[in-house]
């Protein structure tokens, strides 16, 4: 895999949003040291929504990178680059997270239900969570199996 196809769209330093810039009149405009075209589109209830066109393919996008659009730069999305194992320990991080919980991982106890939601979403949320947290430990025990038979 070439370090290009690896890069994602966060790591680009300096991205330009339309929204970023005055439009007043002047359909192109200097993003980054470039030169790129402006291309309007109306809107259902009025006025107009402005898009960048890629210096190099031409497809209309609401922003733009050093290298040009999300395709043309071969952006990737974090969670794209996660295997299964990590994608799963982030959901599951992000569900504590959700019930209120603010640091501590996996280790410590389930937060108290949050004042502000129901009683129903709170178990649910909590035994989507308990399970993952069963499928996480399982894995990593048997990963401690497997190294602990090559050790032998």
């Amino acid at each position: 895999m070439s370090s290009q196809t690896s890069q994602m769209i966060c790591d680009f330093a300096q991205a330009m949003r339309v929204s970023d810039i005055d439009l007043s009149g002047e359909l192109s405009v200097y993003v980054l040291g470039h030169r790129v075209a402006v291309e309007s589109t109306p809107c259902h209830f009025g006025g107009v929504r402005f898009w960048f066109l890629c210096p190099f393919c031409e497809r209309r996008c609401a922003v733009i990178y050093k290298k040009g659009c999300r395709l043309c730069a071969n952006g990737r999305y974090r969670s794209e680059s996660l295997s299964p194992k990590a994608r799963l320990l982030h959901k599951t991080l992000k569900r504590r997270k959700r019930l209120g919980q603010s640091r501590g991982g996996l280790t410590v106890r389930f937060p108290p239900k949050p004042k502000w939601m129901h009683e129903s979403t709170y178990e649910r949320l909590r035994a989507e969570a308990e399970h993952e947290e069963g499928d996480i430990l399982a894995d990593l025990m048997a990963q401690l199996a497997a190294l602990s038979t090559r050790a032998r």
